[in-house]
Protein backbone atom coordinates (compact mmCIF):
# COMPACT_ATOMS: atom_id res chain seq x y z
CA UNK A 1 0.00 0.00 0.00
CA UNK A 2 1.27 3.62 -0.70
CA UNK A 3 -1.39 5.64 0.80
CA UNK A 4 -4.27 4.89 2.59
CA UNK A 5 -6.08 2.73 0.32
CA UNK A 6 -3.66 3.01 -2.72
CA UNK A 7 -1.65 0.00 -4.06
CA UNK A 8 1.10 -0.61 -6.34
CA UNK A 9 3.56 -2.46 -7.93
CA UNK A 10 6.81 -2.25 -9.31
CA UNK A 11 8.41 -4.80 -11.09
CA UNK A 12 12.21 -5.28 -12.71
CA UNK A 13 11.53 -6.66 -16.44
CA UNK A 14 13.59 -9.87 -16.71
CA UNK A 15 9.47 -10.77 -14.43
CA UNK A 16 7.30 -9.56 -16.46
CA UNK A 17 4.16 -10.89 -17.90
CA UNK A 18 4.99 -14.03 -15.09
CA UNK A 19 1.27 -13.46 -13.34
CA UNK A 20 3.83 -12.30 -10.63
CA UNK A 21 1.41 -9.26 -10.00
CA UNK A 22 -1.70 -10.97 -10.46
CA UNK A 23 -0.66 -13.70 -8.09
CA UNK A 24 0.91 -11.31 -5.64
CA UNK A 25 -2.95 -9.25 -5.91
CA UNK A 26 -5.07 -11.77 -5.62
CA UNK A 27 -4.01 -12.88 -1.91
CA UNK A 28 -3.23 -9.07 -0.92
CA UNK A 29 -6.62 -7.52 -2.03
CA UNK A 30 -8.73 -9.71 0.26
CA UNK A 31 -6.32 -9.40 3.16
CA UNK A 32 -6.31 -5.59 2.59
CA UNK A 33 -10.02 -5.45 3.07
CA UNK A 34 -10.43 -8.07 5.90
CA UNK A 35 -7.37 -6.05 8.05
CA UNK A 36 -8.74 -2.70 7.34
CA UNK A 37 -12.42 -1.02 7.12
CA UNK A 38 -11.40 0.58 3.83
CA UNK A 39 -14.50 1.42 1.76
CA UNK A 40 -12.07 0.83 -1.73
CA UNK A 41 -8.50 0.57 -2.65
CA UNK A 42 -7.51 2.74 -5.14
CA UNK A 43 -4.33 1.89 -8.43
CA UNK A 44 -3.05 4.21 -11.23
CA UNK A 45 -1.08 2.85 -13.96
CA UNK A 46 0.55 5.07 -16.80
CA UNK A 47 -2.14 4.34 -19.75
CA UNK A 48 0.50 3.20 -21.83
CA UNK A 49 1.66 0.61 -20.07
CA UNK A 50 -1.09 -1.76 -20.97
CA UNK A 51 0.16 -4.87 -18.91
CA UNK A 52 -0.66 -3.15 -15.88
CA UNK A 53 -4.03 -1.40 -17.15
CA UNK A 54 -5.30 -4.66 -17.88
CA UNK A 55 -4.06 -6.48 -14.92
CA UNK A 56 -5.75 -3.98 -12.91
CA UNK A 57 -8.96 -4.78 -14.87
CA UNK A 58 -8.68 -8.44 -14.33
CA UNK A 59 -7.82 -7.98 -10.83
CA UNK A 60 -11.03 -6.13 -10.83
CA UNK A 61 -10.34 -2.68 -10.50
CA UNK A 62 -12.81 0.01 -12.98
CA UNK A 63 -11.56 3.20 -14.32
CA UNK A 64 -12.19 6.24 -12.43
CA UNK A 65 -10.72 9.18 -14.46
CA UNK A 66 -7.53 9.88 -16.94
CA UNK A 67 -5.37 13.08 -16.66
CA UNK A 68 -2.72 13.79 -18.87
CA UNK A 69 0.95 14.89 -17.85
CA UNK A 70 0.98 13.92 -14.19
CA UNK A 71 4.60 12.80 -14.02
CA UNK A 72 7.51 13.84 -15.95
CA UNK A 73 10.88 10.87 -15.84
CA UNK A 74 13.71 12.08 -17.81
CA UNK A 75 11.64 15.14 -19.57
CA UNK A 76 9.20 12.69 -20.42
CA UNK A 77 6.07 13.41 -19.59
CA UNK A 78 3.46 10.56 -19.12
CA UNK A 79 -0.49 10.71 -18.04
CA UNK A 80 -2.28 8.93 -15.59
CA UNK A 81 -5.29 6.53 -15.46
CA UNK A 82 -6.76 5.73 -12.09
CA UNK A 83 -8.65 3.22 -10.79
CA UNK A 84 -10.63 2.29 -7.67
CA UNK A 85 -12.51 -1.39 -6.45
CA UNK A 86 -15.32 -1.28 -3.86
CA UNK A 87 -14.82 -3.12 -0.99
CA UNK A 88 -16.69 -6.62 -1.55
CA UNK A 89 -20.25 -6.60 -0.17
Amino acid sequence: MHKVDEIGFILHPDVWRQGVVTEAMTAIIPHLFNTFALPQLTANADPLNTASVQCLKSLGFQETGRVKDTFCIDGQWSDNVYFAMPRPQ
